[in-house]
């Protein structure tokens, strides 16, 4: 078996036909997200590329941050190159405080991890739903009330 050589072409092309299926998806009101940005084969040309309506940061990168000061310079210079071109930024992975600070002094948009809410069955998250959302109604009363 004798692989096929694949020149640049050929990855160009494949590139330029995934940037018109995922504008199709966006042409259509589907918002396209990168996942485990910072991990394996994402890379930063793909943010001035593809339709990135967000990014999610893969964890390890805010785990850096909340320990180490250069770190939080890329996580902050991340989550403010994606600003700058209008994608929001997600924070993967958050468990401790620390991790939350690393995130909120970068300026992330969004947090997600089990410092929030942890793996849970669907009757506990119903629940928990609804807490929140009584929470809210009691602290945010609905305007004319």
């Amino acid at each position: 078996y004798q692989p096929r050589s694949r020149g640049l072409g050929d990855v160009y092309k494949r590139q330029a036909d995934m940037r018109a299926v995922l504008g199709e998806f966006t042409s259509l009101g589907v918002q396209v997200w990168l996942d485990d940005f910072g991990k394996g084969y994402n890379n930063l040309e793909w943010l001035s590329t593809l339709p990135l309506s967000g990014l999610k940061l893969e964890k390890s990168i805010v785990w850096n941050a909340a320990r180490h000061s250069d770190s939080h310079k890329v996580l902050r210079s991340i989550c403010q190159l994606a600003k700058d071109l209008g994608i929001t930024t997600v924070a993967d992975g958050i468990e401790t405080a620390a991790h939350r600070q690393a995130a909120l002094d970068a300026e992330c948009e969004l947090m997600q991890g089990l410092l929030f809410f942890k793996p849970a069955s669907g009757e506990e998250f119903a629940r928990a739903l609804a807490g929140q959302r009584a929470h809210h109604a009691a602290v945010m009363p609905e305007p004319g009330r």
